[in-house]
């Protein structure tokens, strides 16, 4: 009996480490260029930086919004109706521009944005669609262009 148990002790010890070292290790590969993550550091859009960029902005929210470009050597501010649109033209291909309610705002209802950016490639337009956000949602506060010709909001 002392023989056999040690006989079958040792098979399921020999299968055990055998099962286990018959595998072949999986390398590791680079992941495709197409590894795209939504958030907050990835570019919603792509607009071309060597012509001339105009930047239009379609407030569909009820109350009037107001917006302030810095990294122009303008500093445009202005503001946008409510339900109105504003085309700002500029040569810069860089800038950052925030928009924010223009009338004073419940602090305990705040009236966060939420921004839908498309570009026209034909006219190197940049179509920001501005709504109220629904609920739940951190909100926009900025629109940021970059020399490289990428889109980000904030």
């Amino acid at each position: 009996m002392k023989i056999n148990f040690f006989a079958l002790s040792f098979l399921s010890i020999f299968s055990t480490v055998l099962t286990f070292n018959s595998f072949s290790p999986v390398l590791a590969q680079d992941p495709p260029a197409t590894t795209y993550q939504p958030g907050f550091w990835q570019p919603v859009a792509d607009f071309n930086p060597k012509e001339k960029v105009t930047i239009q902005l379609n407030n569909q929210t009820e109350i009037p919004l107001e917006y302030g470009i810095a990294g122009t050597e303008e500093n445009l501010s202005d503001k946008v109706d409510a339900g109105k649109m504003k085309v700002i033209e500029t040569a810069e291909n860089s800038a950052n521009i925030a928009i924010y309610p223009g009338i004073s705002i419940d602090p305990d209802l705040p009236f966060v944005l939420k921004f839908e950016v498309k570009v026209e490639p034909k006219s190197n337009t940049i179509n920001v669609n501005i709504m109220k956000a629904e609920r739940g949602f951190i909100g926009h506060r900025s629109l940021n262009l970059q020399k490289t010709g990428k889109v980000y909001l904030y």
